[in-house]
């Protein structure tokens, strides 16, 4: 009698926690389904408590798991406020069908890897170095046209849908960070729902952070020119014909099969082509010609950038694959970051090791 009341008591458990597993969101659910079914795996925070709940399921756990803390609480305000603001912004819907988008579930997903990222940076006896030392100018209307374009082709194709839905809400997202980090670089009040969801009242971005962030948001303008070209050449090699029909109706045009692949086929590896530096600097594991890649472009780069570093001995640069952080770049060293699985990243600590003992 013990043991059947056991074994009940035991399978009441397993229901009662299949259960509640089931109710936690799955961050690796397809974004097309959710878009298709319309029903976001993690909606946006309206109230406090939403806020308060969304941070406490996804990104608390992270910095349970650190070994520093250092920073969790600022990054706490951070990710709050940008959720909220993220919540209330408005798209231009002339450039990007907004019924594609998926922004609290991209977000979500970026600020896990953000706070990862960002909690090995504090832990750091260096500095990382201030976005006016090498910034660059941010403009990402062309990416988002591309992306946007890419997205259309796969919703009629049917076909590399998730991989372009994930595309166009990067390079969206890339954009709304950019925004608000340049709003928030500076004491900026916040709007009456943000003040509601956060309490947050104004704000004003520390200073790692918001370097950080900028670095950050660069390697998605990256990610974008390799991703967009990569999956278009998928398209066109293995859907050519319904590919060339979705084409010539969305641009009104009569390209034939022939025109339409050479236009859009990935291109060979020049390291002198602009365009070709930038798929090469997204890094990511697809990239048809990843040796070249590194030893051309990569490899000359971290030492471009370590020679510039020489008169700041007390900052280090972030290196992203895949718009994921790969290294720290010191003067004199590279600081790897462990919790990388990119084997692009990998192949770049190698071939460094390589150069550095020749």
């Amino acid at each position: 009698m013990l043991k059947q009341l056991l074994l009940f008591i035991a399978l009441v458990l397993i229901v009662l926690l299949s259960a509640c597993a089931k109710k936690q969101p799955k961050l690796t659910q397809d974004i097309k389904e959710q878009i298709h079914n319309n029903q976001p795996s993690i909606p946006f925070a309206n109230t406090k408590e939403e806020s308060n709940q969304w941070y406490k399921t996804h990104l608390s756990p992270i910095i349970k798991e650190s070994k520093s803390k250092k920073g969790a609480d600022e990054y706490e305000k951070f990710a709050k406020l940008y959720f909220a603001d993220l919540s209330q912004i408005e798209y231009n819907t002339t450039s990007v069908q907004t019924d594609m988008l998926l922004q609290s579930v991209s977000f979500t997903m970026f600020s896990q890897e953000f706070l990862r990222e960002f909690l090995f940076i504090m832990a750091q006896p260096l500095e990382i170095a201030p976005w006016s030392v090498f910034q660059s100018p941010l403009n990402f209307s062309d990416n988002i046209a591309s992306a946007n374009f890419v997205a259309q082709i796969a919703r009629n194709l049917k076909q590399l849908e998730n991989e372009s839905y994930i595309n166009l809400n990067d390079i969206i997202l890339a954009q709304s960070l950019l925004h608000l980090t340049n709003k928030y670089s500076k004491q900026a009040h916040t709007s009456t729902k943000t003040q509601e969801i956060t309490g947050l009242q104004e704000y004003k971005l520390p200073a790692t952070m918001q370097s950080l962030l900028y670095y950050r948001i660069i390697y998605a303008k990256y990610f974008e020119k390799f991703q967009s070209n990569f999956i278009l050449d998928n398209m066109t090699k293995n859907y050519p014909q319904s590919t060339l029909r979705i084409i010539n109706q969305i641009f009104h045009t009569s390209q034939t099969t022939k025109t339409m692949q050479a236009q859009f086929r990935f291109p060979r590896f020049e390291p002198s082509n602009p365009v070709i530096i930038l798929q090469c600097k997204a890094g990511s594991d697809n990239y048809p010609s990843i040796d070249s890649c590194i030893s051309h472009i990569f490899i000359p780069w971290i030492f471009y950038l370590q020679r510039n570093l020489q008169k700041m001995k007390q900052y280090f640069l972030p290196i992203f694959i895949d718009s994921k952080l790969c290294v720290l770049v010191q003067h004199d060293k590279l600081i790897p970051y462990p919790y990388t699985q990119s084997r692009f990243c990998a192949a770049t600590l190698q071939a460094w090791n390589s150069y550095k003992a020749r």
